[in-house]
């Protein structure tokens, strides 16, 4: 099996085609859409196999009726292993499918097993043993047996995303700033924890330009930490309020909310290996805790069924595609995991306030599109303090101020009408002067 690997490896020109010509090396061409190729054509592919295999099998003949045939062919035995044989054709062949490079190119990252199966092929190129720091997306990156990965600390002007810049204190907080936790820090301040992911964090600005450092500098006498990481589902970001969040104490919690964070709630390996709740009848349950490090995931993966993840992928891509049944769940542990993130917040005696941060066309789009509509109606539902920041990226806009591209993350710009709009807020609900109920424990 190897052998022939190899070889399809040496051939692997012979399969450009299924790459559009356009593209650049190493990009996917549908981005997260599901092409054909990987859904319906692969799920068809290896039933249509699977078909041809059973009908060509030996016990659909007609039965002989002679005295001396043998009944082999009908013995459960047999049966059996023909089936195993069967099983070990087609999980070779999706081992050498899933080893053709241009082919895997084409795979939607929808999926666990996509994500994971992409994270493999990149680390087993750079390094077959990596260290824990190189496997993981960015630079500022590390791994994190509680959340799966997080922002190494005592960074100093790194360069990331072209120009921009990255900083963290000494606990992987963006910025230099120190802030004391426990029952050192200053109950004169009010101290607001930002909780998110990559538009919280600011992927693609640098420090000084995240809505977190411009929100600071807009409430006076405050304290704004921004423990947003990239990629993080609201899973995560539980986690990290109870790891790292309620030490420091805030006053106030802020949940950046995007919609595209409610996927990652069903995965369990995205940038990397992920902790993922279940929502069973006794509450969610955690699993996949403590993550695995790297080494120990890429050891792992050869005992891995790649035809079970060429089904499953394919699923998903059926689900996408023609069914609503992963959107029903990606509401149902959503809302459960928020609900779990308010009480958090809550015990740990802050206020919560969850803000909808808008993207791509909903900045531009004067009502509501269903995301928001969605996100307002749970609000209400659950009796939260919720805000939308649609509006004021809508007069932003309307007033001739510059966005960002589509398919971008938000631009320094776009960042200060957040950080605007949020300090509106806090003033006019009077959180600005709100003070943790458990500081004086």
């Amino acid at each position: 099996m190897e052998a022939i690997a190899e070889r399809v490896r040496r051939e692997e020109h012979a399969f450009q085609w299924s790459l559009d010509s356009h593209e650049t090396a190493g990009s996917r061409p549908y981005g997260d859409d599901v092409p054909v190729f990987t859904s319906r054509a692969v799920l068809l592919m290896l039933l249509g196999s699977f078909v041809l295999v059973l009908v060509s099998s030996p016990w659909w003949r007609p039965r002989v009726t002679d005295m001396h045939a043998s009944p082999v062919r009908a013995h459960p035995v047999f049966l059996c292993t023909y089936a195993i044989a069967v099983l070990f054709v087609f999980e070779a062949a999706s081992r050498v499918l899933f080893s053709m490079e241009p082919l895997q190119k084409r795979i939607p990252l929808v999926s666990e097993h996509a994500w994971r199966l992409d994270w493999i092929s990149r680390n087993r190129v750079r390094d077959p043993h990596p260290n824990t720091e190189a496997s993981m997306t960015y630079g500022f990156d590390r791994f994190d047996p509680e959340t799966g990965w997080s922002v190494k600390p005592n960074l100093r002007d790194l360069p990331c995303f072209g120009d921009k810049r990255v900083s963290t204190n000494s606990d992987g907080v963006r910025g230099v700033t120190e802030y004391p936790n426990g029952s050192s820090r200053d109950p004169t301040k009010t101290r607001v924890v930002l909780l998110g992911d990559s538009f919280t964090f600011g992927d693609e600005v640098s420090d000084g330009e995240t809505y977190a450092h411009f929100l600071e500098q807009l409430l006076p006498n405050s304290e704004v930490i921004n423990l947003g990481v990239h990629g993080f589902g609201h899973d995560q970001m539980l986690l990290h309020f109870g790891t790292k969040g309620k030490a420091y104490r805030p006053d106030v919690v802020i949940v950046g909310y995007l919609s595209l964070d409610g996927e990652r709630n069903l995965l369990s390996f995205r940038d990397y290996a992920k902790p993922r709740y279940f929502l069973t009848p006794h509450g969610l349950r955690l699993t996949n805790h403590p993550v695995p490090p790297p080494d120990d995931t890429l050891r792992s993966e050869r005992y891995r069924s790649k035809l079970w993840d060429a089904l499953t992928i394919a699923y998903t891509g059926f689900e996408v595609r023609y069914s609503d049944w992963r959107e029903q769940r990606i509401r149902r542990i959503t809302r459960a995991l928020l609900l779990e993130l308010r009480t958090s917040i809550k015990r740990a005696g802050a206020v919560p306030v969850f803000a909808f941060l808008p993207h791509g066309a909903a900045r531009l789009n004067p009502e509501p599109l269903a995301d928001e509509r969605e996100f307002s109606a749970w609000c209400r539902a659950s009796h939260l303090r919720c805000i939308t920041l649609r509006p004021d990226f809508v007069r932003y806009a309307k007033d001739g101020g510059q966005l960002a591209p589509e398919g971008r993350h938000w631009g320094p710009d776009e960042h200060r009408v957040a950080a605007q709009g949020l300090a509106r807020y806090l003033t006019a609900s009077r959180l600005a002067g709100f003070r943790n109920r458990n500081l004086g424990q």
